[in-house]
């Protein structure tokens, strides 16, 4: 908590940032430190409840109504976990009722006419206080001073009063657990007669966690649902405790969650237009993230709130859980067991990555007099390929993600005010026009020009940060156990510091790793060099997918293509299928519900099998290295322990291994063929048919006849 609230009245006032005294205690703010007024004996004593008002209170229990503030009521129904508003009764100062509502028929709810005429008088005759902001929570009630601090959240703003920032208290939030175990949040707010009560203030809900702007400048916001996922987050990434940074460490989106503002709207997914918004725009956001809950309600927030701040010159993202996680998951939960594997400090993520779960949100279009525009928030988050065939659309924070105009449309589609957004973007967005694809690693991400033509480069450079002046010993180690021939695995070291060095490099052969002794370590090199190559330039097709299916968009725009198990026996049609995706400079892309269109092919395989025959290969292959395994396995403690040192920085070790295996060495060219090998060798002979091998046989046979006869004779 940022003010923190005291419970004993003589508690002193908190200090702003950068400032000593605060502001004059004797001035009549009506907002702090003085004890509750006694009105004394005959004093006419402000309301505390619009119940108090005998007018106000018949008509909200005719119409089954309930006190939200002093100026409001609403009827409510539940939905599933949530309550629904029905009705919103609002109170004018003056004892005007307006009435708006969601059903159809807003007269069931409306006063008639007998008691409009009584709410007016009696109003006028009532002493209403004002909702306050007091710079520290003090004479609170009962159940917050009996409350846990953990179940009570503060919503503070901060004010420039005297040259110095000041927080002040909007409103406390009291969570309780009710006899069903499901959770209510009480509000209490503060009020010009010195009081706390419980109910709201008049008006929108403010955000949780507005301080954070005193602490400096963010442009990003996370917006999660509710406080408590947001408090939980701020405490994480603030890491002001060594809890907190451990918890940053271990979490699988940490990096992405920093460098950002969290804050929390409340009132429920079905209730966001009664937040206010106002202070996004003063403090000059303009990216905003909104993390809800992962359920139907959660999901359904997403697109009101692009709705409400369309006037805001922001850009959106949905932050969006599948099923992979449980019902109303947010992040103050924790992550799934099932998207990890090990265990302590093997443990490591192996779920979707944040980018994976998130999507552009942005509110599409504003109405004009000549129709419906495109906001320029929204098409910046997109790239649009205006191909001769048909156009494509794709985020720009992934471009490898493609949608075809139907797509496009389905999706943004509740994000909008005209049907088909994929218009609006050909005829207006002429900044996010681009006329081609290309997959070109190494190069800038984003628009490039290729051959004259403004191009989509859908590589995304990978996140591993290079560790100089590291220890490397269990990488070495790792790679002489795996691969015991010095000469083979030199060729396999050449093979994966040129495809993490030069990602600029395409090269013409894969590697194929094969043995019968399972647990050896060939998926953990597979993910490995998953890891540093980048995720988002990685696939994993089935063999079943590469050999038959007549789909291949697992090729396109990827740089490593891992096959678990491949395992083809005696027939030449894997063989085949693959050698035209090892070399073919460019690859024609069938994909589902998208026209055929061709990129740059910088594929690069690696295959693993548990079969002694993987792979039919040509007498003269010069596609696949295929070295020589070991047959020993290791014991789990040391897989523990690799896999603890991989997860505690050595990604980033292996890829300063493999820049300076470059420097001092050299890299594959782009012409390089793939060098022959002992085992590969032997899945050449095992490759042929018996008549092949009889053949074979009977002509080395015939060869050594005759070199003896040439040696008889002299």
């Amino acid at each position: 908590m940022t003010t923190g609230f005291t419970n004993d009245a003589g508690a002193a006032d908190l200090q702003p940032q950068g400032a000593s005294p605060g502001p004059d205690p004797s001035e009549p703010t009506g907002e702090g430190a003085a004890a509750p007024p006694d009105h004394g004996s005959g004093a006419r004593a402000p309301i505390s409840d619009l119940s108090d008002v005998r007018a106000i209170g018949e008509y909200l229990r005719r119409i089954g109504a309930q006190a939200r503030s002093l100026r409001t009521a609403v009827v409510r129904e539940q939905e599933g976990r949530y309550w629904r508003d029905v009705a919103l009764i609002r109170l004018s100062k003056e004892g005007g009722i307006t009435v708006t509502s969601s059903d159809s028929d807003v007269a069931a709810y409306e006063p008639n006419d007998v008691e409009r005429h009584a709410i007016k008088i009696e109003v006028a005759s009532a002493l209403w206080p004002e909702h306050s902001k007091p710079f520290q929570a003090q004479y609170l009630p009962d159940a917050i001073k009996r409350a846990d601090r953990a179940d009570v959240f503060e919503f503070c703003e901060d004010v420039i009063e005297k040259g110095a920032r000041w927080p002040r208290i909007i409103m406390l939030q009291l969570r309780r657990e009710r006899d069903d175990k499901s959770k209510a949040y009480l509000p209490f707010t503060y009020w010009s007669d010195g009081l706390w009560r419980q109910m709201e203030p008049d008006g929108e809900l403010p955000l949780w966690g507005l301080d954070q702007f005193a602490r400096g400048h963010h442009t990003t916001v996370f917006l999660h649902e509710g406080a408590k996922a947001a408090r939980h987050v701020r405490w994480m990434v603030e890491a002001a405790t060594p809890q907190a940074k451990a918890a940053l460490a271990a979490h699988p989106w940490g990096v992405e969650l920093q460098n950002a503002a969290h804050l929390g709207w409340i009132g429920g997914a079905l209730a966001p237009h009664r937040t206010d918004w106002s202070p996004l725009k003063r403090h000059g956001v303009t990216e905003v993230f909104v993390v809800a809950d992962n359920d139907r309600p959660g999901h359904a927030a997403v697109p009101k709130i692009a709705h409400a701040l369309r006037s805001h010159a922001v850009r959106v993202r949905a932050v969006r859980f599948d099923s992979r996680w449980p019902g109303g998951f947010d992040l103050a939960d924790r992550f799934p067991d099932k998207l990890f594997k090990g265990d302590g400090p093997a443990r490591r993520y192996v779920g979707p990555s944040f980018e994976e779960c998130s999507a552009p949100a942005t509110w599409a279009t504003r109405v004009e007099t000549s129709g419906a525009a495109i906001r320029s928030e929204f098409a910046e988050q997109w790239w649009m390929v205006d191909s001769e065939v048909k156009p494509t659309f794709h985020p720009r924070h992934d471009p490898a993600r493609r949608h075809s105009d139907n797509s496009f449309n389905s999706d943004t589609r509740p994000f909008s005010d005209h049907p088909r957004p994929a218009e609006l973007m050909a005829q207006q967005a002429y900044a996010s026009k681009v006329k081609d694809v290309t997959y070109a690693p190494g190069d800038a991400p984003g628009v490039i020009v290729v051959d004259g033509v403004r191009s989509l480069n859908m590589w995304v450079p990978p996140r591993v940060v290079r560790a100089p002046n590291a220890d490397e010993r269990p990488w070495n180690e790792f790679l002489e156990y795996l691969i015991p021939s010095a000469d083979e695995r030199g060729q396999v070291q050449k093979w994966l510091a040129t495809l993490i060095a030069r990602p600029d490099v395409r090269m013409k052969y894969g590697l194929l790793l094969a043995s019968t002794v399972q647990g050896i370590g060939k998926t953990t090199l597979c993910e490995i060099a998953r890891v540093q190559v980048g995720e988002r330039n990685c696939s994993s097709p089935t063999a079943q997918q590469v050999v038959e299916s007549s789909f291949n968009g697992w090729i396109a725009a990827k740089r490593l293509v891992f096959v678990n198990e491949i395992y083809e026996g005696k027939g030449w049609t894997a063989y085949n299928k693959l050698k035209t995706y090892v070399t073919d400079p460019f690859i024609q892309v069938n994909e589902k519900f998208l026209p055929l269109y061709s990129v740059p092919n910088w594929a690069h395989f690696i295959l693993c099998s548990n079969s002694e025959l993987a792979l039919r290969l040509e007498d003269h292959d010069r596609r696949f290295l295929v070295p020589t395994l070991t047959e020993k396995k290791q014991s789990p403690a040391h897989w523990h322990d690799f896999y603890a040192w991989l997860e505690s920085g050595g990604h980033g070790i292996i890829r300063e291994w493999a820049e300076r295996f470059i420097a001092e060495h050299s890299s594959v060219g782009p012409g390089d063929h793939a060098p022959m090998t002992t085992r590969k060798r032997q899945m050449i002979e095992d490759s042929r048919s018996p008549d092949e091998s009889m053949v074979r046989d009977l002509v080395e046979a015939a060869l050594a006849m005759a070199a003896d006869e040439r040696s008889e004779t002299g």
